[in-house]
């Protein structure tokens, strides 16, 4: 089944995107090709072939344990900030006043 402009806008609706009408082109194209290419995986014979898995898989990571540890202290952890209000750093606020408030 080709992927259509349609399907495209869809997806990027979704995603929140803008897309020019040719970067819409572009991506019709370039997602048919990876279609294309999965089809042609698709039809490669694998009967009898041995799956390919990685050593670890389905055994745990080999992660360190998980301990706690103390923090840095304060004054080392803000040493970089640019700006801070106390023991926090400031940021610009992201909410903007309405005149209603």
């Amino acid at each position: 089944m080709p992927v259509t402009p349609d399907d495209v806008r869809r997806v990027a609706q979704f995603a929140g995107l803008y897309l020019s009408p040719a970067e819409e082109d572009e991506l019709v194209q370039r997602i048919g090709q990876i279609i294309g290419y999965m089809e042609t995986l698709e039809a490669v014979a694998t009967e009898g072939v041995e799956p390919l898995i990685h050593p670890l898989a389905g055994s745990p990571a080999p992660l360190r344990p998980d301990t706690a540890r103390p923090g840095l202290p304060l004054e080392q952890a803000l040493a970089n900030a640019p700006d801070r209000h106390g023991p926090f750093y400031k940021v610009p606020s992201m909410i903007e006043e309405t005149a209603d408030d």
